[in-house]
């Protein structure tokens, strides 16, 4: 990250996580966060803050189901809260799914170019496979 001018820093919490993305895009900084379902949970006030401040930022949603996450619908339900708004004041986010690495990585630079422009959160939902998926890009 230092080569690029980049800071990464691992929150306590994912509510902290998503406040300091905020507090980073509301000084001008690009800013992203990721997660998965459960923790995506606990960020939406957040999520809402930043869409209704009219904040870029980026991000990451890698879902994941199963036992002990007490999701009782399919572990692809992610993409029904975040395609059809979320968070307080049923704000919209703008939403990208990628299917392969590569194209996640084209995601991620085109996520930070449209969340400049339209000054709105930007959502790159991967499901659990493409999380744990390598390849050379």
């Amino acid at each position: 990250m230092k080569e690029v001018g980049g800071v990464f820093l691992q929150a306590e919490s994912e509510i902290a996580a998503i406040n300091m993305v905020y507090g980073a895009a509301a000084t001008g900084a690009r800013a992203m966060t990721s997660s998965s379902g459960p923790g995506i949970s606990l960020k939406q006030e957040g999520l809402s803050y930043l869409a209704g401040a009219e904040l870029p930022a980026v991000i990451v949603n890698v879902m994941r189901g199963g036992p002990g996450l007490g999701n009782i619908a399919p572990s692809q339900s992610d993409y029904f809260q975040a395609t059809r708004g979320g968070g307080h004041g049923d704000y919209h986010l703008i939403v990208l799914a990628p299917n392969s690495v590569q194209e996640m990585l084209d995601l991620a630079h085109l996520a930070f170019e449209l969340a400049d422009k339209y000054r709105n959160p930007v959502m790159i939902l991967a499901d659990a496979i493409l999380g744990q998926m390598m390849e050379g890009v």
